[in-house]
C-alpha cells in the first residue's frame, strides 16, 4: 500500500527514492541506517545500547547520526527503546541495495557483533537475541549477502565471542562444507557435535560430509 501510494502521487518508482535517500547519507548515517534496516528486514528492532555495541569506541558520531536519521524520519523509535525503519518494505529495499552494491559486509559484521556480545550460553533460543543469533550466523545468509570468503572472515572474527554456541560451529562448518573445504568443515562440525551431541542438524551435516 505504501509503495502504491507513493508511485501514484509522485510518479516514480518507490525503490528509486529509497536508494536515492540511502546514497545521500554520510558514512556514519549510512552504516547506522543499514544496521537498523537489515535487522528490521528480519523483523527485529535494535536498541540504543545495541547500536553502541556495533560502533564500538565511536561515542560521538553515531548519536549525532541517529538524531539526524530520526529527525528525517528515516528511522522510527520502536518498543523497548529500540529503532526500526519506516516500513519493512523500505528496510528490505535498503538491505537489497547494500547487498547489490557489495557494501553489506560491515553491516553484517555489526549485527553479528551485537548478537555475539549480548547472547550468552544461558540465552533462550526463543528470546529476541536468541532468534537474532540464529538468523545472523546462518551460513545461507552469509553466502547470500557477503559470499563465502567474507563470511569465513566474519566467522573467524567473532570466534571468541561465539565459541560456546554449537549453532555457530554448525553454520561455520556448513559454509566450509558447501565451499568444498572438507577438513575445516569436519573440524567445525565436530566442535558443534561436542557442544550439542543430540542435534539432528549437526548429524545431518556430518552425514553430508
Amino acid at each position: 500500500m505504501l509503495v502504491a501510494m507513493y508511485k501514484a502521487t509522485h510518479g516514480r518508482e518507490f525503490k528509486e527514492k529509497v536508494v536515492e535517500e540511502l546514497c545521500e547519507l554520510e558514512p556514519t548515517q549510512r552504516f547506522l541506517y543499514g544496521l537498523v534496516c537489515v535487522a528490521h528486514a528480519h523483523r527485529f528492532h535494535l536498541a540504543k545500547d545495541e547500536l553502541a555495541i556495533a560502533f564500538g569506541d565511536d561515542i560521538e558520531r553515531w548519536p549525532r547520526a541517529l538524531d539526524a536519521l530520526t529527525r528525517r524520519k528515516l528511522l522510527l523509535g520502536s518498543a523497548e527503546d529500540g529503532f526500526k525503519g519506516r516500513h519493512r518494505e523500505i528496510a528490505q529495499f535498503v538491505y537489497d541495495e547494500l547487498t547489490r552494491q557489495g557494501s553489506i559486509a560491515d553491516v553484517v559484521r555489526g549485527v553479528v557483533k551485537i548478537v555475539g556480545t549480548k547472547a550468552t550460553v544461558n540465552s533462550s533460543r526463543a528470546s529476541r537475541i536468541g532468534k537474532m543469533l540464529a538468523t545472523f550466523v546462518n551460513h545461507a545468509l552469509m553466502k547470500r549477502t557477503v559470499g563465502a570468503t567474507v563470511g569465513r572472515q566474519i566467522y573467524a572474527e567473532f570466534e571468541e565471542l561465539l565459541a560456546w554456541d554449537y549453532h555457530y560451529w554448525l553454520h561455520r562448518g556448513a559454509l566450509e562444507l558447501e565451499s568444498g573445504n572438507l577438513g575445516l568443515a569436519e573440524n567445525f562440525l565436530l566442535q558443534a557435535k561436542g557442544i550439542e551431541p543430540n542435534d539432528v542438524f549437526v548429524d545431518n551435516e556430518l552425514a553430508y560430509l
